[in-house]
């Protein structure tokens, strides 16, 4: 019998399918090699794409407040600015309460972030929109100061029966008459006029109380009136006076019934534009708008949140300072 070795031919045989292998291939790479030129060419496709994709980046190029320049005939009048953002493309957007808005003269305006010129006194001014890197301006010009209308001007404090010993106008003599006071505060957006504003109550036919020339209150600044005395309070953003009316028989200006009335406010037209009614239930202590400036109902003076001693003329019940105008117009 003869007997064959197989093993040269399947040997053969294996290198013949290897070399068909790879010659099918068609090229002297391996498939990793393919691989990494296919991850390269990727990497270049990105890099490209980046390039694109910075150079289609749009980018601000400034900011223009509009209008250019803005007249308020009066304190009262109501004005508004507003800023457009300019982008490379050529688009324009809104950025009114994106800007940190200033005024260089806060005497006489102020800008609240939503773009609101608040008249604060007759005068010229420039507000600036700064907005990223950017910044424009607006030439601003105010009239003489309004006069006080209904909403302008609150009763925020009232004292119609002080303590005994008490010495609410600090002049250092404690007086029942001279001692009582109203307090009023500016609860509006803009400065106001109360020359010719009067103070009445239901039992006098003549007013209680009448302010004179120069009497101009800023947005959330105070004025006291007492019954008479020579007040001397010495607070910020407040001034306190002793009452004048022309009655002569009427001793003190104001005469508060301490068994209840209603006190009001009326403009140089003879308008009610404020008024509160109390009753002879608060003894020794004062009757107080609550929350102070915005409130719509009294309250006893020791119900007021944080509040220190039975009242608080010239400042708020906690004794501190009334606000500022940019606390009061943008808190």
């Amino acid at each position: 019998m003869r007997t064959f070795s197989l093993f040269p031919f399947l040997l053969n045989g294996c290198i013949d399918i290897g070399f068909e292998a790879k010659d099918t291939s068609g090229n002297g790479h391996n498939l990793e090699g393919d691989s990494d030129t296919d991850t390269d060419s990727d990497s270049d496709t990105d890099a490209d794409s980046d390039t694109d994709s910075d150079t289609d980046e749009v980018t601000a190029e400034g900011v223009v407040v509009s209008p250019d320049s803005l007249s308020l005939l009066t304190t009262r009048s109501p004005g508004a600015l507003t800023a457009t953002a300019e982008w490379s493309d050529g688009s324009e957007t809104d950025v009114t309460a994106e800007c940190a808005w200033t005024v260089d003269n806060v005497d006489v305006a102020f800008v609240t972030p939503d773009g609101a010129v608040h008249g604060i006194g007759p005068g010229e001014a420039v507000a600036t929109c700064t907005w990223n890197a950017f910044d424009d301006t607006s030439d601003l010009s105010v009239g003489p100061v309004g006069p006080a209308r209904a909403g302008d001007v609150v009763i925020n404090e009232l004292l119609a029966d002080p303590a005994v010993g008490a010495d609410p106008n600090n002049d250092g003599t404690s007086d029942a008459t001279e001692d009582e006071f109203v307090e009023l505060v500016n609860a509006a957006g803009y400065t106001v006029d109360l020359e010719g504003v009067t103070l009445w109550d239901t039992q006098q036919s003549i007013a209680r109380h009448t302010f004179g020339a120069n009497s101009t209150l800023k947005p959330g600044e105070a004025v006291v009136i007492f019954g008479g005395g020579e007040p001397n309070l010495k607070e910020d953003r407040c001034n306190a006076f002793p009452a004048y009316n022309e009655d002569n028989s009427l001793k003190y200006g104001l005469a508060l019934n301490n068994d209840g009335d209603t006190l009001t406010v009326r403009d140089v037209d003879g308008d009610d534009i404020g008024s509160v009614t109390y009753d002879g239930s608060i003894e020794d202590a004062s009757v107080v708008l609550n929350p102070e400036i915005d409130g719509a109902s009294y309250t006893h003076h020791a119900y007021v949140t944080g509040s220190m001693g039975p009242s608080s003329p010239c400042t708020l019940a906690t004794s501190e300072a009334f606000p500022t105008v940019s606390d009061r117009l943008a808190p």
